[in-house]
């Protein structure tokens, strides 16, 4: 019978065979050559170049389209305007839904989308009552107009233009002149009139320019009516002639003319202790009288000057 020989092979151990799988077979990374890097930084940059590219028309492209859609040419494009149905209007002053049918430049039957609520608001805002506007359309047929006033704290008593008579105008808190509306008569008797001051014409052409000093007329004039509410009811004119504004000026003062007192000088400065000072002169002038006051001076720092109409008092105030 024959016999088969088989060659005999030596078996490693399963610990040995696994650590040999372990090995990594991957080729060792080749250093990169000077000509590599340079391959490299060149398709970085290019790649860089490419982002800043497409940010650049992004731009362009997306500015394009705001002109376009602003332009007239865009408007054959846009869906038919439904006409104008109404107009709601906000305000936190006196004026009226009159007025501003008045104010708007809208024919009758005008499409929403056709309207230029940019215009409109120029418009609204050229009214010297209004401190600001904000027109918004609310499709599909509807605008929005939200107005907020000035506040008046001073008349003006000016001669008409024929030389006949004169008109009673507003001065703001911001120094703006404007023809008042809807005002109520006693709201306006309750407030003094401007003396000394000269109007000027705006830089546009179109009514009065502002008034300089303004604010601090007004913070004196809330000031005095909060402390004492029943002597600011007397008071009947302000005179600026002496005040241009400038607060740290030599010489400047405030007059005012009561029913109460003659005349009464404030400085533009140190508003409150002024007021304290003039609380107490007159409640010291109730608690003894000496006769008609022709005025009282509180711009002298710590010193008032009371004048009677025959004599001369000067006091120092603790």
């Amino acid at each position: 019978m024959g016999v088969v020989f088989r060659k005999k092979t030596r078996r490693m151990p399963a610990e040995q065979a696994q650590s040999w799988r372990k090995i990594c077979q991957a080729p060792p990374r080749k250093p990169l050559t000077a000509a590599a890097r340079r391959h490299r930084r060149r398709a970085w940059l290019r790649a860089l170049g490419l982002s800043f590219l497409g940010v650049v028309i992004t731009t362009v492209v997306a500015g394009g389209l705001y002109y376009w859609s602003r332009s007239p040419q865009s408007h054959a494009l846009r869906p038919p305007s439904v006409p104008l149905r109404q107009v709601f209007f906000e305000t936190d002053g006196v004026l009226k839904s009159d007025w501003l049918r008045s104010v708007m430049n809208i024919s009758k039957g005008q499409g929403i989308l056709d309207i230029d609520i940019d215009a409109l608001k120029r418009d609204i805002e050229s009214e010297g009552q209004v401190r600001s506007a904000v027109v918004e359309r609310l499709l599909p047929d509807t605008l929005k107009v939200t107005v907020q006033e000035r506040l008046p704290i001073l008349r003006l008593a000016v001669r008409s233009g024929d030389g006949r008579g004169y008109r009673s105008l507003l001065v703001a808190w911001d120094g703006s002149v404007y023809r008042g509306r809807n005002y109520l008569l006693s709201t306006l008797d309750a407030l003094p009139y401007l003396d000394g001051v000269r109007l000027e014409r705006s830089a546009t052409g179109r009514g009065v320019a502002p008034i300089a000093g303004m604010e601090t007329v007004g913070q004196l004039l809330a000031k005095v009516h909060a402390r004492l509410p029943r002597f600011y009811r007397t008071w009947k004119t302000v005179s600026c002639e002496a005040f241009d504004g400038r607060t740290d000026f030599p010489g400047a003062v405030i007059v005012a003319t009561t029913r109460r007192i003659g005349k009464v000088v404030f400085a533009p400065v140190d508003i409150d202790q002024q007021i304290e000072y003039l609380a107490y002169t007159l409640e010291f002038l109730d608690q003894h009288p000496a006769g008609d006051l022709e005025y009282v001076d509180l711009s002298l720092g710590d010193k008032v000057a009371v004048k009677f109409i025959d004599q001369l008092q000067v006091r120092h105030l603790p």
